[in-house]
């Protein structure tokens, strides 16, 4: 009797390491993913936003009840997001790769060429001018639609970080850079020259948002302290004045500017708006999930992207945000 219950007891047991070992795994939350998302934009043609991040995951959010997630390839961590015309796609990679996509980042096809550093940013001014930031000094161009790419001398440290990257005609751009040479670097001629804005030594410009022309605003991350610092010129760049709200204790990542509005997100799920560069308003989200990117669709409809894949939406111009993703599961 005994050597059947032996036998009854053996046979369950390999039952029940055969269930676990067949079992089929679903993500069930975060919905609809887990991965930090590094950046988001507007895709005003398709009336939706587009995320990306870590492990190749692409966020589509339409809205809180329309959200597509993709994870393909996977061994990718996304760091920057470009639409090329209305229906190109373009990501930078932390391991030197870029990235194109035809379906909105379902899949993706490789760029042939590697580069040994980070690429950390990519922007599209038109169907064939386009411009990519790296780490070591490093900033690409392309004047065929991304068949090829060439690097740019920008005549700095090889050691600069390349964190951000704006441009607002195929001539006029601004490259920011960070830790060990906190500078703004800026060109009207397409790349061929370039002149220098220093700011202040420990801080990285994390962030570049401009109104027009003229106006526009840098967010400054410290690298050793805490407090961050917002920047506005009123005269295209060539000059810079200190805007930062009292004590703001926080790493800020990321800014969007616009005509009516100016907002900072970063650390700690702090996001800071100003309608008139003085007075800000400080709204602590919880939990406090880290900000990475924020972007608007609309005067009003914006959202914010962070770690663990957390997005936020805001439907009011930055007064109030709600999360749009099950957040229980973070534990910063």
């Amino acid at each position: 009797m005994k050597n059947a219950s032996r036998s009854i007891i053996c046979l369950s047991a390999v039952l029940l390491t055969s269930s676990i070992c067949n079992a089929q795994w679903q993500w069930k939350s975060p919905d609809p993913q887990g991965n930090p998302l590094n950046a988001v934009i507007p895709d005003i043609s398709g009336n939706r936003f587009i995320a990306a991040g870590d492990a190749g995951s692409v966020v589509v959010y339409t809205d809180s009840s329309n959200i597509r997630s993709f994870t393909e390839p996977s061994k990718y961590n996304i760091t920057g997001i470009a639409l090329q015309g209305y229906s190109q796609l373009w990501a930078t990679d932390e391991f030197g790769y870029l990235l194109r996509s035809s379906d909105g980042g379902e899949s993706w096809n490789i760029s042939e060429d590697l580069w040994p550093v980070s690429l950390n940013d990519v922007v599209f001014t038109d169907s064939l001018t386009g411009y990519v930031s790296g780490n070591f000094g490093l900033v690409l161009k392309t004047n065929n639609g991304g068949l090829s790419w060439d690097t740019i001398s920008v005549n700095s440290s090889y050691s600069d970080i390349r964190n951000k990257i704006l441009f607002l005609n195929p001539d006029s751009g601004f490259v920011g850079c960070g830790y060990l040479d906190p500078r703004l670097l800026r060109t009207h001629d397409g790349g061929l020259t370039w002149d220098t804005t220093t700011f202040e030594d420990g801080y990285a410009v994390y962030g570049i948002s401009f109104v027009n022309d003229t106006v526009g605003y840098v967010v400054l991350s410290p690298v050793y302290s805490t407090v961050s610092l917002f920047k506005k010129t009123i005269d295209g760049g060539d000059s810079w004045t200190d805007i930062s709200p009292p004590a703001v204790y926080h790493r800020m990542n990321a800014c969007y500017a616009d005509t009516y509005k100016r907002i900072m997100a970063g650390q700690d799920g702090v996001i800071l708006v100003t309608t008139n560069d003085t007075n800000w308003t400080t709204i602590q989200m919880s939990p406090a999930v880290p900000l990475n990117s924020v972007a608007f669709l609309s005067g009003t409809y914006g959202l914010a992207t962070g770690e663990g894949g957390c997005i936020l939406e805001t439907m009011d111009a930055g007064q109030s945000w709600k999360y749009r993703t099950d957040n229980r599961v973070f534990t910063y």
